[in-house]
């Protein structure tokens, strides 16, 4: 199925608990989301997500053995909106992470309420027209606008007619597009004959998705009408 995901929340924090109960409250209240436990893996997910991540939620016992200070270095290589929460619940730990960058902070224990109350407050407030749209299917996530695919959240490399024909497929997810439709929406020229064309496309295509192209795992051929993504 095909779904349309709009904040995509990472969430750092070092307690496993409470990075659970943080998690499961995101995704009732509709969001995706992703949890790490520490900063070290917070730096391995920029590398790999920093184009879909919406918004930090930044537990600043996550620290580890990292020297930097965790908000700094996050701001340092991103401006996306950081929710600090802290068991410190004094004035002076709010002052200094808002001072270091951070967007709002929120101390633990918390009510849930006011906790998504704040996650989207500032999701609303750093809400721009820039803010990419994303496609999903099964365990691939697709970038619209800043053309980025993911599969199993890593990132996959692909030309730009590779990126045109799966997101034309995944824009259509219970139809069969036929290979004119796809000459015609992505070579913006009329059919002409040359399945070769299309074929290697598709085949590297399903080369760089899953790991055997003649599997078809994400694009099923109909035979004499043309491509769709797979079912089940």
């Amino acid at each position: 199925m095909i779904v349309l995901i709009e904040k995509f929340i990472l969430v750092i924090e070092s307690e496993k608990i409470l990075n659970s109960m943080i998690c499961e409250i995101c995704k009732n209240a509709g969001y995706s989301v992703k949890s790490v436990y520490d900063y070290s893996d917070c730096v391995k997910e920029l590398l790999i997500d920093s184009n879909i991540i919406s918004l930090f939620i930044l537990d600043l016992e996550a620290q580890g053995d990292f020297d930097e200070n965790i908000i700094t270095s996050v701001r340092n290589k991103t401006d996306i909106p950081i929710l600090c929460i802290s068991r410190e619940n004094t004035f002076s730990a709010k002052v200094s992470a808002l001072n270091l960058g951070a967007d709002d902070f929120l101390s633990v224990p918390f009510d849930v309420c006011e906790f998504l109350a704040r996650v989207n407050s500032v999701l609303r407030r750093y809400k721009t027209s820039s803010a990419s749209e994303y496609l999903k299917y099964k365990d691939i996530m697709l970038d619209t606008k800043r053309h980025v695919v993911l599969v199993n959240n890593s990132h996959i490399d692909l030309t730009l007619k590779e990126f045109k024909i799966l997101k034309l497929l995944m824009q259509n997810p219970q139809e069969i597009i036929s290979k004119e439709e796809i000459y015609n929406s992505i070579w913006d020229n009329e059919f002409f004959q040359c399945d070769k064309i299309l074929n290697t496309h598709v085949y590297n295509l399903r080369k760089k998705l899953n790991s055997s192209p003649d599997k078809e795992k994400y694009i099923h051929t109909v035979w004499g009408r043309g491509y769709r993504l797979s079912i089940g």
